[in-house]
């Protein structure tokens, strides 16, 4: 294993960095943020699944700032930026232990040094009241605050795919907005900090990059939705919802 220099890893830390190496154990950590799972360490890879705020997962191995994870469902690869150690937070030596474990596998030595106090939490996020896979075929709807799908147009319905051919778009439903992102989640900070608009986006807008769309919905919740896949005119979509 390749050791770059000897630091001291404070459980919550980022853990943004260039890393590599194989590890012969697993580590605990929990996920930040909302984040992508893909199928090999780097953002060209497909998106396989989504890991929620808080969800934990054991870390296999990294390779530069990718960590390959093991969950519940597909495993696959997470930017290490999105992981902390994980621990019960029964005392201060599980906080370590934690930190310790995830750390070998990063390639970090814990240098003894006595931990520095943890920054002020962060106000959290508001609760997740909905995330899901779906599939959105055309002339369908989807209830981001719900998750139901549906063919046509349905109360409470917030975003639908309509249009022929290239001329196909995701539709706002029933006062809901829309904010076309780039190919990274914004998450809530940055959906709830977006400029939104009634305008209807092209679907190439989508599957030329993989952008990411923000929605207001129409019960006033933050949501942000992202293509994972296309087959003929049926999109397959992530989303995150937050109660606003």
């Amino acid at each position: 294993m390749k050791i770059l220099k000897t630091v001291t890893l404070v459980a919550g830390a980022t853990l943004a960095m260039a890393v590599s190496g194989m590890a012969a154990f697993a580590a605990p950590a929990v996920a930040t943020t909302a984040v992508n799972v893909r199928s090999g360490p780097g953002i060209s890879y497909a998106v396989v699944d989504v890991l929620l705020t808080g969800q934990r997962v054991n870390v296999n191995r990294c390779e530069e700032n990718w960590c390959f994870v093991e969950k519940d469902g597909p495993d696959g690869w997470v930017s290490s930026r999105y992981l902390a150690p994980a621990s019960d937070g029964s005392s201060p030596d599980a906080d370590a232990a934690a930190a310790e474990a995830l750390g070998a596998i990063l390639g970090i030595i814990i240098d003894g040094a006595p931990a520095a106090p943890p920054p002020p939490a962060s106000p959290p996020a508001p609760n997740i009241v909905s995330a899901a896979q779906v599939d959105l075929p055309l002339n369908w709807s989807i209830n981001l605050d719900t998750g139901r799908a549906g063919v046509g147009s349905f109360l409470g319905a917030d975003i639908s795919q309509q249009g022929v051919g290239a001329n196909r778009v995701i539709f706002r439903q029933d006062g809901a907005l829309l904010s076309l992102g780039g190919t990274e989640q914004r998450g809530y900070a940055g959906c709830t900090a977006a400029s939104y608009s009634s305008s209807a986006i092209p679907v190439a807008e989508l599957t030329s990059g993989r952008k990411t769309v923000c929605v207001k919905t129409n019960r006033g919740n933050i949501s942000e939705f992202w293509l994972i896949g296309q087959r003929d005119t049926t999109l397959g979509v992530n989303y995150v919802t937050w109660r606003e």
